[in-house]
């Protein structure tokens, strides 16, 4: 990667760029359109309940700082896709 690859008045960088941008478009209408149906809507609350609001770490575990790091990963995936739907629907 050279400087001119970041130029964003290159008419080629900017192809690149808004390609990017409809790809991520799209992937946010994806879990917009598949966490609003109502079945999409029942995953997502099992989502929710298992991996953010019932999600703690037994201060007993043999690792706590391991295990409360692997449990702030699962959230962040679920709070990830809520990114993406609410995203999607400024869009």
């Amino acid at each position: 990667m050279a400087w001119s690859d970041l130029d964003t008045d290159n008419p080629k960088n900017k192809d690149a760029l808004e390609k990017q941008r409809e790809t991520q478009r799209n992937i946010a209408k994806n879990y917009h359109a598949c966490f609003t149906t109502p079945i999409g809507q029942k995953v997502m609350e099992h989502l929710m309940n298992t991996y953010v609001i019932h999600n703690s770490t037994d201060l007993n575990a043999v690792n706590v700082v391991y295990e409360s790091g692997y449990h702030a990963g699962e959230a962040g995936v679920v709070k990830a896709i809520l990114n993406l739907i609410q995203k999607a629907e400024v869009l």
